[in-house]
């Protein structure tokens, strides 16, 4: 049997604010993916075409089960400049002195067959693959950019040029501040410049570090500066905190020839950490437009570790040119808990269970509310309800790392105690495997057990937003669902995450609207 190292994380982790902007990438809002955009408008700034809008913005596609909450809490997001953002796959990467990708991007593709010797030959390009110390990446690292009302994807080719997965009429550049620095290329920023001429550069790099190889790799670019044709310019300033969070590692399992599963038994799961420099807004200003203020509250987070504290986002305050308070923007949170600990969680290994109290605790936002200059006089907050309030028992979520996940992390209440999912693989004797891998007498083995990942309908909504009542007296009622499909083996199945299935407003009580939905059934020939 094999599995990974302990405590060692060899991918470096994204931010909890980061990857809140990320979801809007992968999950874009539209009607074909059964989400609508869920924000609330908070204010702007404008400086000579150069322009922000903030919004406090939801992703209705459900919470997974390692999510982190972002600083305004789970499943939220604030808009308020922009980020680029580094999916890490396989090892980072980064454009050299001289343009070429680093690390070497590998060509792999079927190793030939030798003809006389009936034996694959050049295997050891695959073993230099997973040998990384030759300092071989397998696939590209993909980029999310999310600024102003843009968002997109893309990667590096091995010349170290820009590759959009759709055509945008923007320009991306990577720039390095020390030219020298080929490989960390920590002191490194994005420049992207749109079809207006408009320039956007993003300065202030998320660090995470590395355990496999004992360095700084930079997560996220945040947007530090915009800059127009007509000479605004907005500047953004942040501060950096450093964090260290438990994840859930892969767990793999080695199967000898010849044996069943049960010879062995299925491996725990294990918990495995990152150590980062999150990155938090602190101001946003311009010379002829007043300034921004973003405040964190004093007390720290229950759902980070103690000994390296984070804050919630507590107050927006709006300046004029004169430093003059204009509004105010009051965030309140509380937190979802998860039931205490059970046995499944003894299964990571550690007897030290309050040094993990944290994974049961995530940030929760309950209500908005916009105050004037002078704090004397406040509106009615947005309030916000989610499933969890209608039924603590049926939507609440498992502490931070549970292995009741679907195959796509989204909890599914089954009682797991493992991640590998349950499998049917049957091998059999054939010509094939005497042929070209000169297995001759080569046994049939059957696996069977494991995990249940299948998706849950009714877990999946578990700390999912609900209702949202406004200043106004109205309120909104979101009644979300699962992604189904129809498998042609197995027939109905639910799918990893929601839709939105309708919404119904109503004003003072009384029923205006109920909008409805519609969803297709995919249909998954094999």
């Amino acid at each position: 049997m094999a599995q990974s190292d302990p405590f060692k994380f060899d991918i470096a982790p994204t931010s909890p604010n980061a990857y809140a902007f990320s979801k809007y990438v992968d999950l874009p809002e539209s009607s074909y993916t059964g989400l609508v955009p869920i924000s609330i408008p908070i204010g702007s700034i404008n400086e000579k075409g150069a322009n922000v809008d903030i919004t406090l913005s939801y992703h209705a596609s459900g919470i997974k089960v390692d999510e982190i909450a972002s600083w305004v809490g789970l499943g939220w997001s604030l808009n308020a400049g922009g980020v680029i953002t580094r999916e890490e796959r396989d090892m980072a990467e980064r454009p050299g002195e001289d343009g070429d990708i680093l690390p070497s991007r590998l060509d792999i593709g079927f190793p030939d067959l030798n003809p006389d010797t009936g034996r694959f030959d050049d295997l050891n390009v695959l073993f230099k693959a997973i040998n990384k110390s030759h300092l071989y990446d397998i696939e590209p690292d993909i980029f999310y950019y999310n600024f102003g009302n843009r968002t997109g994807k893309f990667v590096f080719d091995e010349k170290g040029d820009v590759q959009f997965y759709k055509y945008e009429d923007i320009k991306i550049e990577f720039v390095k501040s020390n030219p020298s620095s080929a490989v960390s290329a920590i002191n490194s920023k994005f420049i992207i410049t749109d079809e207006n001429g408009i320039i956007y550069e993003f300065d202030e790099i998320d660090i995470a570090y590395s355990v496999e190889f004992s360095e700084m790799i930079p997560t996220s670019w945040y947007l530090t500066k915009i800059v127009s044709p007509q000479g605004g310019e907005i500047m953004f300033k942040y501060s950096k905190r450093v964090a260290k969070h438990y994840y859930n590692q892969k767990t793999s399992l080695l199967i000898d020839e010849g044996k069943n599963i049960d010879h062995y038994g299925w491996p725990a799961p294990e918990l495995h950490w990152g150590i980062s420099n999150e990155i938090f807004l602190e101001s946003i200003s311009s010379s002829n437009s007043g300034s921004i203020k973003f405040s964190v509250g004093t007390s720290p987070r229950l759902d980070y570790r103690s000994n390296m504290p984070s804050f919630a986002l507590d107050e927006i305050s709006f300046f004029d040119l004169y430093d003059e308070p204009i509004k105010h923007v009051q965030f309140n949170t509380s937190y979802f808990v998860a039931p205490e600990f059970n046995s499944d969680f003894a299964a990571y290994g550690s007897p030290d269970i309050v040094a993990f109290e944290h994974l049961r605790y995530r940030l929760k936002l309950d209500a908005v509310t916009f105050l004037s200059g002078d704090k004397s006089y406040s509106q009615p907050p947005y309030k916000l309800d989610y499933y969890t309030d209608v039924n603590p028992t049926l939507y609440n979520l498992p502490y931070r790392l549970s292995v009741n996940q679907d195959h796509w992390g989204y909890f599914n209440d089954a009682g797991n105690s493992t991640l590998i999912p349950e499998i049917t693989w049957t091998v059999y004797t054939g010509q094939w495997f005497e042929m070209f891998l000169r297995m001759e007498g080569y046994s049939t083995n059957n696996f069977v057990g494991g995990a249940n990942r299948e998706g849950d309908s009714i877990a999946v909504k578990a700390c999912a937003l609900h209702k949202i009542s406004y200043p106004t007296g109205g309120y909104r009622v979101y009644n979300l669902e699962s992604n189904d499909f129809d498998d042609s083996e197995e027939g109905y199945r639910i799918g990893g995450g929601l839709r939105i299935g309708s919404i119904v407003n109503y004003d003072n009580n009384d029923l205006i609207t109920n909008k409805k939905h519609s969803s297709i059934k995919i249909l998954i020939r094999r």
